[in-house]
């Protein structure tokens, strides 16, 4: 019989994922940020969770597609979507849509950090400097992105998207109440940056019942990279805890 008490998560006996930390080699990402509108923000983000937006009510978002070949979750595909936000004063990111390639990616992303990721069909990849990002859900086109290397990046111009806050929702079993309601934050660490492109990008985005994502329609592209990197992943903290 096996004992409980030593089970990080189920099935017994052949669990889905590992305890963290999980350890990112040889990552692989195209991140393009651009501008949106405040009043797009409308019902997607948690109390306590402000945008942050200028006079003329103009918001920072970042998207990214990525290619996660060697961690300790196996290899996978992931897309995420985020804006700037506050949070008592203090300044992060809020990921209102991530989308992945396997099980073991969403169930250990949902139920360690909170974040709400689907599974989605994504595709990274290119052709000598070019480099073309797609997203696809139940036959639909979530996204598509295109980026052109240009000139070697610098690490001070990539945008700081750490703390990353994340809402932690699980539904009661017996009723409706939750019994878990969080505001987690986390980041990573180790990060070493291998490989850093500053280009040009194209961005189009598709509406879907099941995304958030067209709904930051862009205004404007401020910037684009393509970056190769390590990092690792650890345990999030709890910024705020809605039951208690």
């Amino acid at each position: 019989m096996i004992n409980m008490n030593n089970s990080y998560t189920t099935p017994l006996g052949s669990p889905l994922y590992p305890k963290p930390p999980y350890t990112y080699n040889d990552t692989h990402w195209i991140l393009i940020t651009y501008e949106s509108r405040v009043e797009f923000v409308k019902d997607l983000l948690p109390e306590l969770i402000k945008p942050v937006s200028d006079k003329d009510g103009k918001i920072f978002v970042a998207v990214y597609v990525s290619d996660f070949r060697d961690t300790s979750v196996g290899s996978y595909k992931s897309c995420g979507l985020g804006l700037k936000v506050s949070f008592k004063d203090k300044m992060g990111s809020f990921f209102t849509d991530c989308f992945v390639t396997t099980d073991t990616a969403i169930a250990a992303g949902r139920e360690i950090w909170g974040v709400a990721k689907k599974l989605a069909d994504i595709d990274l990849t290119f052709n000598g400097d070019t480099g073309i990002g797609t997203v696809r859900r139940d036959e639909v086109e979530l996204l598509k992105i295109t980026f052109v290397k240009e000139s070697i990046g610098n690490e001070n111009d990539l945008p700081n998207l750490f703390p990353s806050y994340n809402y932690k929702l699980i539904p009661g079993s017996v009723n409706s109440k939750p019994i878990v309601k969080q505001l987690l934050s986390f980041k990573t660490d180790n990060g070493k940056i291998k490989q850093l492109w500053r280009g040009n990008s194209t961005l189009k985005f598709e509406p879907h019942v099941t995304s958030n994502m067209f709904k930051l329609k862009p205004i404007k592209i401020l910037d684009s990279f393509y970056m190769v990197m390590d990092y690792t992943q650890t345990y999030s903290k709890i910024a705020h805890d809605f039951l208690k």
